[in-house]
């Protein structure tokens, strides 16, 4: 971090996962099962987003990635 685009991010069990931009606006969203326990996500534009995770449990992580 920062990136060209591409961001892996070793992740283990069941999330769920949002990338949004500075701006609040929803870029990406899904669910990661975990089968690899590595979540790839690109992005096209160049900025500042957030990424963030919630598993199960309730539990959840806010990453800021940046994009060149």
């Amino acid at each position: 971090n920062p990136s060209l685009g591409e961001f892996n991010i070793s992740l283990y069990g069941e999330w769920n996962y949002q990338l949004i931009d500075l701006m609040g606006r929803e870029i990406l969203s899904g669910n990661h099962l975990g089968q690899n326990g590595v979540l790839t996500i690109n992005v096209n534009e160049a900025g500042v987003y957030l990424l963030r995770l919630t598993n199960s449990a309730g539990k959840s992580l806010t990453q800021k990635l940046i994009r060149k």
